[in-house]
C-alpha cells in the first residue's frame, strides 16, 4: 500500500474458492447460515488493522455484507452518500470516531471487470 498507493483484498476468485471456504467453515463447526457474518466480521478486522497501520484516502468495498463488517469494526456512526461514480457504484462519507473517510461501495453481484482500474483512475492513484 505504501509503495503502490493501493491494496486489494480479495476473498474469493471463483466458485471453487467459495466451496473451499464452506468446507473449511463446516470443519470448524460454523453453521452455513452464519458464514457470511463470520467472514464479513473477519474482513472488518483485517481492514481496521490495515487502516491503523497505514491510512488510506479512499476505501473501496464490494459487497454489502463486507461493507457492514467493515463499518462495524471502524465504529461508523453514519454513512452519507455523495454521488454515483458508475452505475451502482456510490461514493459516500463514513463518519467514525477517528474522523471521516471516503468509501466507494457497490453490491457484490455485478460490475465491470475493469472497475478497480477505473476507480484508481478516478482517484488519480495510477
Amino acid at each position: 500500500m505504501k509503495k503502490h498507493g493501493c491494496l486489494v483484498l480479495k476473498t474469493a476468485g471463483n466458485a471453487a474458492d467459495v466451496d473451499e471456504a464452506v468446507r473449511y467453515a463446516q470443519g470448524l463447526g460454523i453453521p452455513l447460515e452464519r458464514l457470511h457474518t463470520v467472514i464479513s466480521g473477519r474482513i472488518g478486522g483485517i481492514v481496521s488493522g490495515v487502516l491503523e497501520a497505514q491510512d488510506a484516502d479512499v476505501l473501496a468495498v464490494f459487497g454489502g455484507d463486507t461493507l457492514y463488517g467493515i463499518v462495524r469494526r471502524l465504529g461508523c456512526r453514519a454513512i452519507t452518500p455523495q454521488k454515483e461514480l458508475f452505475p451502482g457504484v456510490v461514493q459516500s462519507t463514513l463518519q467514525t470516531g477517528g474522523g471521516n473517510k471516503v468509501v466507494v461501495s457497490k453490491a457484490g453481484g455485478f460490475g465491470e471487470d475493469d472497475l478497480v482500474r477505473r476507480l484508481r483512475a478516478c482517484y488519480a492513484m495510477e
